[in-house]
């Protein structure tokens, strides 16, 4: 079920657009990444085997349904401060994070900023260095004014054209997607990925990790830990849960249960 739910942060109050569904205690937050939205997590919702799991997938703030306010800087940590307001607003205490992409990245965020309240991660390619930047890296080159006259709508009119399994989708996300917040919310991620301070965030952490990795792609991390596991998905890229959707499953299953 769509929900629309309004969260306090310092400046503004901001409605958020989730898929909610309750069925039990243990929850799944699921965050979508910069070139899709909570869509890109709706087959989990049909398959039986999460029968088990309350799902909560929020759009961004800026992104899908969400709302896209003026002015706001989407800076992770302002997206991370809403999931976790979210969160809080839900009164659910204690999640395992999906996150692809920008969504990895939050979940990466999270390990450090709340970390009590997270069980797992499930990293979909999150961005760790400036190596795994791929479209944020294109978006962060040029000036705003070049890409949103030219660099975005170049992007998805060449998705329109593509044969890759993720195309569609993408498509229909960015068409929701404001040009300043790709842009700016590209930016972030390059800027946060430069730091170094994810991988060693992702690295360190005791919290049970999984980083997937699309064997067709050019995802550059390879992190190491304790509780860490690498798995490598076939036939897949970037756009895990859309090139390969019956592995990723699989795998997310089995890690789930360990």
């Amino acid at each position: 079920m769509v929900e629309k739910i309004s969260v306090k942060l310092p400046s503004q109050n901001i409605t958020i657009s989730a898929n909610l569904r309750q069925t039990g205690d243990k929850w799944l937050l699921c965050l979508h990444g910069l070139q899709t939205n909570k869509i890109l997590f709706k087959n989990l919702l049909k398959n039986p085997a999460f029968n088990q799991y309350s799902f909560l997938c929020p759009d961004f703030i800026g992104f899908g349904e969400s709302e896209k306010p003026e002015g706001f800087s989407y800076d992770l940590s302002q997206q991370l401060e809403a999931i976790i307001s979210l969160l809080d607003h839900l009164k659910i205490d204690k999640v395992s994070v999906i996150g692809h992409s920008l969504g990895g990245i939050a979940g990466t965020m999270m390990l450090k900023e709340a970390p009590e309240r997270i069980l797992a991660l499930c990293s979909l390619e999150g961005n760790l260095l400036p190596g795994d930047c791929g479209a944020s890296r294109k978006a962060s080159n040029v000036s705003l004014d070049e890409f949103e006259n030219n660099t975005y709508p170049d992007l998805i009119n060449s998705l329109k054209n593509s044969d890759e399994p993720s195309a569609e989708t993408r498509v229909g996300a960015l068409q929701l997607v404001p040009a300043q917040a790709f842009y700016k919310t590209s930016k972030t991620i390059l800027d946060y990925s430069e730091k170094g301070e994810l991988f060693e965030i992702f690295s360190s952490s005791s919290t049970p990790r999984v980083l997937m990795i699309g064997k067709n792609g050019s995802f550059e991390s390879r992190p190491s830990g304790t509780n860490l596991k690498l798995v490598e998905i076939e036939n897949a890229g970037h756009f895990i849960p859309l090139d390969n959707q019956s592995q990723f499953e699989q795998e997310l299953t089995s890690f789930l249960a360990s």
